[in-house]
């Protein structure tokens, strides 16, 4: 079965345009069919953003299953003093994240997963993800346990996940990894968890 999470040859990856505003700003990405919300920004990433520019970001900042980068990017637009990878399994999303970077006129680090597996430095300061949750949690723990492994010391992760999607059982996992595991957030079933390393 296709999602997200693979990149399926047999669909048309064809870039479109997607308008949406944040914070009383337009912004527009390109996007594609086989990524995540390809014709809109999902709710949990936009609850996820807002929570992200109250943060007082400096450093290294790892956007984790980028999809088409938009956490990333516009993390970056709101914060201009942070260096930002953007890293997803999908070569397609990539290849997005790069054509976005290009029409922001930002710069970025663009990885693949198994480069990202194959680090092995403390290297960022904050990490964001929307876990893929129609993949299963044996990806998705695979990803916290990089992210735990991937940043510095007293540094943070942050994921968005709804409430009937598991966040109990995801926030008690995360519990056997990080010393410090708090809801910062909550919004229509949505939920922003903030770990400290």
């Amino acid at each position: 079965m296709s999602h997200y999470f693979i990149e399926d040859k047999t669909l048309n990856y064809e870039a479109k345009l997607i308008e949406f505003k944040f914070h009383d700003k337009d912004f527009s990405l390109y996007s594609s069919n086989g990524i995540f919300s390809k014709n809109k920004l999902d709710y949990g990433s936009y609850f996820l953003l807002n929570e992200i520019i109250k943060l007082p970001l400096d450093g290294k900042i790892l956007d984790y299953g980028c999809g088409n980068g938009v956490i990333g990017i516009i993390t970056n637009l709101f914060n201009k003093n942070v260096k930002v990878t953007y890293c997803d399994i999908n070569p397609e999303c990539l290849k997005l994240t790069r054509r976005n970077l290009e029409k922001y006129n930002l710069e970025g680090n663009i990885i693949s997963d198994q480069e990202i597996n194959n680090l092995n430095e403390k290297i960022f300061d904050y990490i964001f993800l929307n876990p893929p949750i129609r993949t299963g949690k044996k990806n998705i723990y695979s990803m916290y346990i990089n992210s735990y492994r991937l940043l510095k010391e007293n540094q943070e992760f942050y994921i968005v996940i709804r409430k009937d999607k598991g966040m109990s059982s995801h926030k008690a996992y995360l519990e056997t990894l990080f010393k410090e595991v708090s809801i910062l957030s909550k919004d229509k079933g949505y939920y922003i968890l903030k770990m400290v390393k």
